[in-house]
């Protein structure tokens, strides 16, 4: 009978510690998830000057590579298109605007996470010759 309950403790004991095992594993995980640095902008965008029918670029710098973030002209979302290209190359991201028109001189900007910053596009008509 002694031997029986010895083995009884030991398999208890065993068990306990399989589960205590999982349980830090998971609790290990969670920490880790949980305790990831807020994102913010590193470089923020700069003011540009583009001439009309040109292409421009705004960039800036992440502080996380994975994050997403949401470009905005004004208070409207930029989404791509044959004329707006969004870029993603580690924490470096872009807004690629192909042949600039006049009407989209304005201000820009880009969201990450809490954080916005903001950057004026100035966009110059070609000058026409006069031939006289």
């Amino acid at each position: 009978m002694l031997i029986c309950f010895a083995s009884v403790v030991e398999q208890m004991w065993k068990l306990f510690f399989k589960l205590f095992f999982k349980l830090f594993d998971l609790l290990c995980r969670y920490t880790l998830f949980s305790s990831e640095l807020p994102v913010n902008i590193v470089k923020p965008l700069q003011d540009k000057t583009a001439l009309e029918k040109s292409r421009v670029i705004l960039d800036c710098t992440v502080s996380n590579p994975r994050c997403s973030i949401r470009w905005y002209k004004g208070s409207n979302v930029i989404l791509p298109s044959e004329r707006f290209e969004i870029c993603s190359e580690g924490c470096y991201r872009k807004l690629i605007i192909q042949q600039v028109a006049l009407d989209d001189e304005g201000t820009y900007s880009v969201q990450v996470g809490e954080y916005t910053c903001s950057a004026k596009l100035a966009v110059e008509g070609k000058r026409v010759h006069d031939s006289s």
